[in-house]
């Protein structure tokens, strides 16, 4: 029997260390996926760290494991951003460095 790794109610990746991880142009781990969901909103890089700057714990929403690699956690944080929900998750990549896994718009309602 293969055992799930559950939700959690407290962020496995500190917020510290994520600000710390997305501080400018030089610092961005990004996947695919986050990118294309950057262009599909017309965001630039400028506003994804206006963003990361902006998360306060309040913001943090659920921890649960990878969809693919369930051994690494996703932090996944919901913040306000000109006018409209966004949905941020956060993971390791594949050398540990901490990575924006996606970044849309929450459209749960």
């Amino acid at each position: 029997m293969v055992r799930q790794a559950k939700k959690k109610k407290h962020p496995t990746y500190t917020l510290k260390d994520i600000q710390a991880a997305f501080k400018d142009w030089s610092s961005l781990n990004i996947s695919g996926n986050a990118r294309d969901d950057i262009d599909d909103l017309f965001l630039t890089m400028h506003h994804v760290i206006d963003v990361i700057k902006s998360l306060k714990r309040s913001h943090f929403h659920t921890t649960r494991p990878g969809k693919y690699k369930p051994d690494i956690m996703q932090d996944s944080y919901k913040i306000f951003y000109n006018g409209c929900e966004h949905y941020l998750k956060f993971t390791l990549d594949m050398d540990g460095e901490l990575q924006l896994n996606s970044f849309k718009e929450n459209k749960d309602d």
